[in-house]
């Protein structure tokens, strides 16, 4: 379906995210023109919404064309259902498995599979306005928790091998982020990459510092002191096998 330009399909976009509600005017107006909306803004959506109505309904005579994309007050509102836009199935089936895991239930494990596939899926990628949609963040976000959570089980059950690339990719994407920096660390610990564990430490650090003015918090210290127990565990070993070579 020819949804036209970028501005008319993010238009489109944006209600297809708040459907099956109205979407408020001045969300409209704040996708469509980020920084300095013309005078002609309003005209300009009225434009966009007729050209829309005509390609969801060609079959239909134009006077009915409005049953679908409708007109609510000053803005306007897709009459679907949330099962029929993929990014609301999706946010349901986090929500389910977020109420899950807070349960502690034990269908989280399953529950939580069934569903990382989607985690990676972009969203609205072909539509740039749209990036920076808070209904567009929100997903993303969700989408990164989905990711961590199942990194978390991987490497409670000491197959952190698998999920490298995830949480390599997490913390690129987060690096201001101290959970994602510090299980990126686990990860690395358990594959025996103790030195480029250390590598995310050290830049972690100086990025919280140069950046934000910040120390580590508790969790990516506790983190690094993970890497330098085995350290000193093993050259207080190393001292006691050259004493007992000494006293021999």
């Amino acid at each position: 379906m020819d949804l036209g330009p970028p501005a008319q399909r993010a238009l489109f976009g944006l209600l297809a995210l708040y459907a099956p509600a109205a979407a408020p005017y001045e969300s409209i107006v704040a996708t469509l023109w980020p920084d300095d909306p013309p005078r002609s803004a309003r005209a300009t959506v009225q434009k966009y919404v007729q050209r829309l109505r005509a390609a969801l309904g060609p079959e239909c005579p134009p006077r009915q064309r409005g049953h679908v994309l409708r007109t609510c007050g000053d803005t306007y509102a897709l009459s679907i259902g949330r099962e029929q836009v993929d990014v609301s199935r999706f946010r349901a089936r986090f929500a389910h498995v977020a109420a899950l895991r807070a349960a502690r239930d034990p269908e989280y494990e399953a529950a939580l599979a069934d569903v990382i596939d989607h985690a990676d899926e972009p969203v609205a990628l072909d539509v740039p306005l749209l990036g920076e949609s808070p209904r567009v963040l929100a997903v993303k976000a969700e989408q990164a928790k989905l990711v961590d959570w199942y990194a978390d089980l991987r490497i409670a059950a000491g197959r952190a091998d698998e999920v490298v690339g995830l949480v390599r990719e997490q913390a690129a994407l987060r690096p201001l982020d101290e959970d994602s920096q510090a299980r990126l660390i686990a990860v690395y610990r358990q594959i025996g990459c103790r030195s480029a564990a250390v590598d995310v430490y050290l830049s972690a650090r100086r990025q919280l510092s140069d950046i934000l003015g910040l120390d580590p918090g508790p969790e990516l210290e506790d983190a690094y002191r993970s890497l330098l127990a085995p350290m000193r565990a093993g050259a207080m070993n190393g001292d006691h096998a050259r004493a007992s070579v000494r006293s021999a």
